[in-house]
């Protein structure tokens, strides 16, 4: 990774072209990804002089994001940027296109079980061969963890030497109940 965050941009069309805004993202530098706009702008055989500057937005965290490094003229029909010119929120009375198609599968969907074809969609096993067809054994419960640097200094102290001097990242039920009783233990020993 290269350690540059990614730059959201969109440049406005002017009324007078007819033109929808245009938006980019990539991780890059501004320079360099208002530079790829203005070449998928023009490559799409739009005119740089339909469009004001591109501006950089605060990154949208939304399902209809377009891929990274490719130009999308539909966004802004889904989005639009709030009064602070910075943050993108959805215009309201406009159907998302993704919500659509969650829509009409939650509604062929009921109790687990898709009304159209009768499937079973909870319980669904599939054999690949490398499995055999008895039941599985039951599984043992996972360990309660719990988060090491998340406790007191001392139980942290306590923790690492517990683990014989390498940092612990999570300690289970015996090493916490280990962990208390060093920590009562006042014999020095």
């Amino acid at each position: 990774m290269s350690g540059i965050n990614p730059v959201f941009l969109v440049r406005k069309a002017k009324k007078s072209s007819g033109q929808k805004d245009a938006v980019l993202w990539c991780s890059d530098d501004f320079e360099a990804a208002n530079a790829t706009l203005d070449y998928l702008l023009i490559k799409s055989g739009a005119k740089l002089k339909d469009y004001f500057k591109a501006v950089a937005t605060n990154f949208p965290v939304v399902n209809e994001l377009p891929p990274e490094g490719e130009l999308s003229l539909t966004f802004c029909d889904y989005y639009q940027l709030a009064k602070d010119n910075m943050t993108w929120t959805q215009i309201p009375s406009v159907t998302l296109p993704s919500s659509e198609a969650a829509a009409a599968a939650r509604q062929h969907i009921v109790d687990g079980v898709d009304t159209e074809t009768g499937e079973v969609l909870e319980d669904h096993n599939e054999n690949f061969g490398n499995e055999s067809n008895s039941p599985s054994p039951a599984k043992a419960p996972a360990p309660e963890l719990t988060v090491v640097a998340t406790m007191p200094l001392r139980h942290r102290v306590l923790a690492q030497h517990i683990g014989e001097g390498e940092y612990l990242y999570h300690v289970d039920a015996s090493q916490k109940k280990e962990i208390l009783r060093l920590e009562m233990d006042t014999d020095n020993s």
